[in-house]
C-alpha cells in the first residue's frame, strides 16, 4: 500500500511513462533472476522486490486512463460519484458483516 502511494505522488510530478517502466522492470528482473537462487534469503529478497513492482503497477494505469478518457470538469464528477459508490457500498458491507 505505501508503494502504490509513493507510485501514485511520482505519476503526478513525473512522466508516467518512464515511472511505469521502470516499475515494471523492478518487478520483471527479480521475478526472472528467481530461477538462479540458491538460498532463502535471495527468494525472499527477489519476491519482495516484485510484490513491490506490483504494488506500484497497479496504481499507475488507472489514473493515467482518468486523465486521457475523461476532460477534466467530466472527470472530477465521475471521480467523486464513484468514491461515493465505492464509500456507500463499504459501509454496508460493514453493516451487514459486522
Amino acid at each position: 500500500m505505501q508503494v502504490a502511494l509513493l507510485v501514485g505522488y511520482l505519476a503526478d510530478t513525473r512522466e508516467r511513462r518512464a515511472l511505469f517502466v521502470g516499475v515494471v522492470l523492478l518487478g520483471e528482473v527479480p521475478c526472472l533472476l528467481t530461477y538462479w537462487v540458491t538460498q532463502y534469503w535471495q527468494l525472499l529478497l527477489l519476491r519482495c522486490l516484485t510484490g513491490i513492482s506490483i504494488g506500484g503497477t497497479l496504481s499507475l494505469p488507472f489514473p493515467t486512463a482518468h486523465v486521457h478518457l475523461f476532460p477534466p470538469p467530466v472527470s472530477n464528477r465521475l471521480f467523486d460519484h464513484c468514491s461515493i459508490i465505492a464509500l456507500k457500498c463499504r459501509t454496508e458491507c460493514d453493516c451487514r458483516w459486522g
